[in-house]
């Protein structure tokens, strides 16, 4: 990072980590309330890769016996199959409300994480970026 203090460089690896998390929980969001021709994305490919993504892990430690079940089995098979009823289950839970609040509970690290920095119009540009990723639709 050029001639950057570490303590410059720190502040920008955390932030820099801080919003890509922030990031890939709105993209798990979107995969359970997204439509396909909004989010240029086909919903429910996560659960058909089987991928366990934060709103199916708030699902599976909040949700009762049948409905962790019901996420691990999908989770298991990976199969478009499940989608619905996983998506009800979601849908109807609070997962996804915890997992925007988790979202910017990130983006709140990211942004302290640049009080390291000068006040400049990257730094702003940095901010608002970080911001963004939680109203983002694709």
């Amino acid at each position: 990072m050029g001639k950057a203090s570490p303590g410059h460089e720190q502040a920008l690896k955390d932030y820099g980590m801080y919003v890509g998390t922030a990031f890939q929980i709105i993209d798990d969001v979107l995969d359970y309330s997204g439509e396909t021709e909004e989010t240029g994305k086909n919903v429910g490919d996560d659960l058909a890769e089987g991928k366990p993504t934060l709103p199916l892990i708030y699902l599976m430690r909040q949700g009762s016996e049948q409905v962790a079940n019901d996420v691990r089995t999908a989770l298991e098979n990976a199969d478009r199959g499940y989608f619905e009823k996983i998506r009800d289950y979601v849908v109807r839970s609070d997962a996804l409300a915890y997992s925007i609040g988790e979202a910017r509970k990130a983006v709140d690290c990211a942004v302290a994480a640049l009080d390291a920095l000068s006040d400049s119009e990257v730094k702003d540009a940095m901010i608002q970026l970080a911001k963004e990723s939680l109203v983002r639709v694709s």
